[in-house]
């Protein structure tokens, strides 16, 4: 017995709703389970993947095998991990395979703290600066010019 009108269990509008999800609304659509260890770091049992995370595969022909995330689709709601590839039969070209969140789980979370360090020059310690008082010019008021005696 259906209770509201605009609510539908099927999984054909399920999947519909997904698919054509919003941005904003497709990004919860990409969180990942989270292992035990890192748990409490992480402070949930799931997060959002992004880029820079070390997952593992859980599930597919890559399964307990490990990698950093190169890329997060938003609007295919697939994850690309390194190290994940296959090779085309045309091109022989290696590319990489995307991932749903729900097979990935993150064993590393990554905090960008180590590039932004890496990233900031280191500053040079700066030498006593010289207050010069001479150099302060003060402010006066213009002074008329005196007219010419005429003859």
């Amino acid at each position: 017995m259906k209770f509201s009108r605009s609510v539908s269990k099927q999984p054909r509008k399920k999947r519909k709703e997904r698919y054509q999800a919003p941005l904003h609304k497709a990004r919860s659509y990409l969180h990942c389970n989270v292992a035990k260890e890192i748990r409490k770091k992480v402070g949930s049992r799931s997060a959002l993947v992004r880029r820079g995370d070390t997952v593992k595969v859980m599930r597919g022909t890559f399964k307990k095998k490990t990698g950093k995330v190169v890329e997060v689709d938003y609007k295919t709601l697939k994850v690309f991990v390194e190290g994940m590839t296959a090779q085309g039969r045309k091109s022989k070209k290696r590319s990489f395979l995307p991932f749903d969140s729900s097979n990935l789980q993150i064993i590393d979370k990554f905090s960008g703290k180590e590039e932004k360090q890496a990233a900031k020059p280191v500053p040079a310690v700066p030498a006593k600066k010289e207050e010069n008082k001479a150099e302060v010019k003060p402010t006066a008021a213009p002074v008329a010019k005196a007219a010419a005696p005429t003859a």
